[in-house]
């Protein structure tokens, strides 16, 4: 799977295909959240980024970033 991650002009300025983990919950009476755990060499590019996209699926808003290590040391 490759997640897109899109300026606000939905400009494309990366493509995000290896991530630990991600985490999608839909809610249908209310706003949904996503989590998305990636390698820090992606967090520049999710700095610029406004919303991830992934293909003719799912549009998400971008509102925080967090930057931080696990337990084993991985970003």
């Amino acid at each position: 799977m490759e997640i897109i991650v899109l300026d606000s002009n939905f400009d494309e300025v990366v493509i995000i295909d290896e991530f630990y983990s991600l985490q999608w919950c839909r809610r249908y009476y209310d706003i949904g959240y996503f989590s998305l755990q990636v390698n820090e060499d992606y967090f520049s590019d999710l700095e610029q980024g406004k919303y991830l996209y992934i293909k003719n699926k799912e549009l998400a808003l971008i509102e925080a970033l967090v930057f931080g290590t696990d337990e084993t040391g991985r970003s």
